[in-house]
């Protein structure tokens, strides 16, 4: 029991850091080196919007009124961003 405990630990723990950890900062990285600094910014505040996007969806958690604003506040404020990045570039 033991040995099978440890052999499904050790998957485990390689899993996070080689897909959870390596590939994700490699493909960050690639990302990085493609889109103008200030997208980049923007773009990471989308990280805690899509965890709370996906708990909504896939664990049905529910969101209050003031959870919705700012996800709505969030997502305004990555799009104006973006907007402005364009003009500039244009």
């Amino acid at each position: 029991m033991e040995a099978a405990c440890l052999n499904s630990n050790f998957h485990g723990l390689a899993y996070l850091g080689f897909i959870g950890a390596a590939l994700t900062y490699v493909i960050w990285l690639n990302g990085i080196a493609k889109i103008q600094p200030t997208s980049i910014s923007l773009l990471g505040l989308l990280s805690p919007l899509s965890v709370t996007f996906l708990g909504w969806v896939f664990l049905t958690e529910r969101l209050s009124v003031i959870q919705a604003f700012g996800a709505v506040l969030v997502l305004s404020s990555v799009f104006f961003g973006q907007y402005v990045s364009q003009l500039r570039r244009s």
